[in-house]
């Protein structure tokens, strides 16, 4: 059993945590939520909501049912326990049908009435700010930055990235009138090494729960099309994370003052790269990389900035050059074979690569023919170091 205790309200050095004590077996911890001391009220104090969804995941997997000491949304507590877990547990083997017991109010909690979404700089992030601009039914007023699972991929650099992506949140909120909220959490310290893959939709969502004093609407972007959707996911590579299934996520977290909605989910990431490159913002702000902070120039050599490369430069010469600023164009294009050779090689096991592929097969631009060389030699080398390791 998971034991979550009351929330409570701690405040240090500048800072103000939405905290609950966490007890399982002998073992207690405390888990909390943390944002600057004048945006206190945006906590969501006196609810487990947000501690709930942090520990779904990680109950799931080891077979703990989930009892709390203060209130759940009504809405939210049934939506997990009829729809939400079931759904998991039936078509994950490693997720158990547990049950969470709690205290229950329909009463909504007073917000703000903001819409929120949070900023990575990355191709999913951008389009959801794109669309969501002040004459759609949903338009963003704050962005969000959670240090919730991101970071962790990055060991002993996670806090320097986290800061770096804060600044950047900052500085793009001030450019365009937004508002920008920054939520730090323990959940490293707390819940330990989790596949990033696994968990960070539940980990999203724990976090906007957190802030229900704040938003009434949270916009979630989706890394893939709902047209992937599926609930075979044992393995944790890209083919299999909860990115597969944070539709069933999105609208199992509904409580009655906040609204989730997936914002992407209707279109491809090429298409949204094609879209992005219409709108001025993105070819400053563009950052999918995996490596460099959010303030510094995407590395180019990752598998995320190298398949977002390829896809600009399917899209022609003028599309990839509105983005000199953000990647180093001139390093891309003298090193063209390689990178399409990355693509090609990881197009039947990457939806991004095989996206890119599938454009660049289709758009009539020069594809180098050591392009197909540099796969080869890629294929055997990878196939060597499979092969020496078994």
């Amino acid at each position: 059993m998971i034991h979550i205790g009351k929330s409570y309200i701690q405040r240090v050095d500048g800072q103000s945590r939405l905290c609950a004590d966490i007890t399982i077996g002998n073992h207690r911890n405390t888990l909390w939520f943390s944002v600057d001391n004048s945006q206190e009220q945006y906590l969501c104090l006196g609810r487990a909501d947000a501690f709930v969804m942090a520990f779904l995941a990680a109950a799931m997997r080891g077979d703990h049912e989930l009892v709390c000491e203060d209130p759940m949304s009504e809405r939210l507590h049934y939506q997990l326990n009829c729809d939400l877990i079931p759904a998991l547990s039936s078509a994950i083997d490693r997720y158990h049908p547990i049950h969470i017991t709690a205290p229950l109010t329909a009463e909504p909690y007073p917000n703000a009435g903001a819409v929120g979404t949070a900023f990575s700089g990355g191709v999913d992030s951008l389009y959801t700010i794109m669309t969501h601009g002040a004459d759609c039914g949903y338009p963003i007023s704050h962005i969000v930055v959670y240090n919730s699972s991101h970071f962790d991929q990055f060991g002993d650099k996670r806090q320097k990235m986290f800061l770096a992506n804060c600044r950047q949140v900052v500085r793009f909120a001030g450019t365009y009138g937004l508002q920008a909220v920054i939520v730090d959490t323990n959940f490293y310290n707390v819940l330990g090494i989790e596949s990033r893959s696994s968990v960070f939709t539940f980990r999203n969502v724990a976090c906007t729960l957190a802030l229900q004093g704040l938003l009434s609407c949270y916009l979630l972007s989706s890394a893939f099309s709902l047209s992937t959707f599926s609930l075979n996911c044992d393995r944790l590579d890209e083919q299999h994370t909860c990115a597969r299934y944070d539709w069933l996520i999105v609208i199992s977290s509904f409580t009655e003052s906040l609204s989730f909605y997936l914002s992407g989910g209707e279109i491809k990431r090429w298409q949204k790269i094609q879209k992005l490159a219409d709108w001025q913002p993105s070819w400053q702000w563009l950052h999918p990389c995996w490596f460099n902070a959010a303030d510094k120039t995407n590395c180019g050599c990752c598998g995320k900035c190298i398949c977002d490369l390829v896809t600009l430069y399917a899209l022609g010469t003028d599309t990839l050059n509105r983005y000199s600023k953000v990647f180093n164009i001139p390093d891309f294009l003298h090193h063209l074979p390689e990178r399409v050779a990355y693509v090609i090689l990881n197009a039947n096991s990457n939806i991004r690569a095989k996206e890119a592929y599938h454009l660049l097969k289709n758009s009539g631009v020069f594809i180098p023919p050591a392009a197909y060389v540099y796969e080869r030699q890629f294929r055997r080398a990878m196939e060597q170091r499979e092969g020496g390791g078994q």
